[in-house]
């Protein structure tokens, strides 16, 4: 008798630092299972009026099938039995697969230690303890499938040149978010001291150190960072660049990085190829276990 395939269902939502937390979180545990990977591209998105943000994951090279709308919750009625699957555990319509939530940034072992066939998780899953143990395979998943616009060509060209070492810095100001909307803890925002402290400690090791500035708040950064000592900084102009995938794979090819309490620039750092690499991170995200272990903190 032929075993049923096991299922693995990720509800993908946020911008493309929270959906590449999901997807690493699924994959690693539809490989555990030896399962199907199933993407809700989204019930995540069609109610996201305020940021408009869009599933990014096609950029990659990952393999992936659309979650069918029972295991999505995708159909009339369906919000009414999410309410009820979440609260008894299980897709009430289909009850071989547990349900996982992960919206308090706590641990849930379950997803490192499956017990179950078929699962469906809604959250965050902001940790590298979730997949660390195949980050080889991940990384390969996250190959870029993008031909490379002329601006990230040129940034890229200066990245990688042999004249400097290349690091990169991420700026997190959260003035997208609306006040009404801002969750303390999350959206804590890093002052000038922590930037400047993690600059001094790259320009005290690496006499060539070069900081490619990535940041939405240009106009903060260019006063309160680059207008210091202009020569040490590129700042990467989200203006031209073309994408936010392509802003994070010229962020991944720096030598080391500072990161803001972003998921996005967790992202970039942890991608990076380089075995030497050094991270600055911010100890300011919602997850206690989301900066990675051998990372310093400012």
């Amino acid at each position: 008798m032929t075993r049923k395939k096991r299922k693995v269902i990720v509800r993908l939502t946020g911008g493309l630092g929270n959906q590449l937390f999901m997807y690493a979180a699924a994959r690693a545990l539809a490989i555990k299972l030896e399962a199907t990977l199933y993407i809700d591209n989204i019930t995540g998105f069609k109610n996201d009026r305020i940021f408009k943000r869009k599933f990014q994951l096609e950029h990659y090279n990952i393999e992936w099938k659309k979650a069918p709308r029972i295991y999505s919750f995708n159909f009339w009625g369906g919000r009414i039995v999410k309410r009820i699957s979440k609260i008894i555990g299980f897709n009430l319509l289909v009850p071989s697969i547990k349900i996982l939530m992960d919206f308090n940034h706590h641990l849930i072992n379950d997803v490192i230690f499956p017990h179950y066939n078929n699962y469906y998780l809604n959250g965050y899953w902001q940790s590298s303890i979730y997949f660390e143990e195949f980050e080889t395979i991940l990384k390969k998943d996250l190959i870029i499938n993008d031909t490379l616009s002329k601006y990230t060509q040129d940034i890229l060209n200066q990245i990688l040149s042999n004249d400097v070492t290349s690091i990169a810095i991420g700026v997190r100001r959260y003035d997208e978010v609306p006040p009404s909307i801002q969750i303390r803890g999350v959206h804590y925002v890093e002052n000038v001291h922590f930037y400047n402290k993690s600059i001094d400690y790259y320009k005290n090791k690496y006499n060539n150190a070069h900081f490619f500035i990535f940041t939405q708040a240009e106009e903060w950064v260019l006063e309160n960072i680059i207008a210091n000592d202009p020569k040490y900084f590129t700042l990467v102009s989200s203006k031209k660049a073309s994408s936010t995938v392509q802003d994070l794979y010229l962020f991944s090819q720096c030598k080391h990085f500072i990161i803001a309490n972003s998921t996005l620039y967790w992202w970039g750092a942890w991608m990076s190829k380089n075995d030497n690499k050094e991270v600055i991170s911010s100890k300011f995200f919602p997850n206690n276990k989301t900066v990675v272990e051998g990372w310093m903190t400012f």
